[in-house]
């Protein structure tokens, strides 16, 4: 199979699957607390990503050098980017509907490239500021506008975006030291 198609379909997949989660973690949230639900949200995928981890990078891990006070600290860094984003997701989810807590955590999109641009000078393309437009404009349209009252889970999840944000830019700055993705996935 084509890599370009091949991809195309992973990122497809990927965006039907995170788009219809959002139903299910407020289906969750009827029945655990926000802290459990992350949990045992962690706990399968890390569970589900270790036959792959020895599969395809445990041997190469064990045979680079790296430091590992770095690899440690990004990881751990990673980590709690991760989960304070997951649990402020299912906090918001508490506080707001389904579909505002979606809309306001894809800011995360947009806030990318500005949070790679002012906070470690990273060039941006030219062609990115567009799509940031285009983000801009498919959540004004998909919100609902006779309603606009802002709740504190619409807060939370905005919050929560700029997690994702900085989740997203330090695991591109860490896969240039440790091009191990599965492993950072895993942990």
């Amino acid at each position: 199979m084509n890599k370009k198609l091949f991809s195309f379909i992973c990122a497809i997949s990927c965006s039907f699957i995170w788009g219809s989660a959002f139903v299910a973690q407020d289906m969750g949230m009827d029945h655990i607390g926000p802290f459990t639900f992350t949990g045992v949200r962690m706990v399968i995928a890390f569970l589900s990503l270790i036959p792959f981890f020895f599969i395809y990078e445990f041997n190469k891990i064990k045979k680079t050098k790296v430091n590992s006070k770095i690899v440690v600290s990004y990881i751990c860094l990673l980590g709690f980017l991760l989960s304070a984003g997951m649990c402020l997701q299912q906090f918001a989810l508490l506080r707001t509907d389904v579909a505002n807590t979606a809309v306001f955590t894809i800011l995360y999109v947009v806030l990318v490239p500005f949070v790679a641009y002012f906070f470690f000078s990273k060039n941006i393309h030219w062609s990115i500021w567009p799509s940031v437009l285009m983000c801009l404009l498919g959540g004004f349209l998909l919100t609902e506008l006779d309603d606009v009252t802002i709740r504190v889970g619409d807060t939370l999840s905005v919050i929560n975006a700029f997690f994702w944000a900085f989740h997203i830019v330090f695991i591109s700055k860490f896969l240039r030291i440790f091009n191990y993705p599965i492993t950072i996935a895993e942990f």
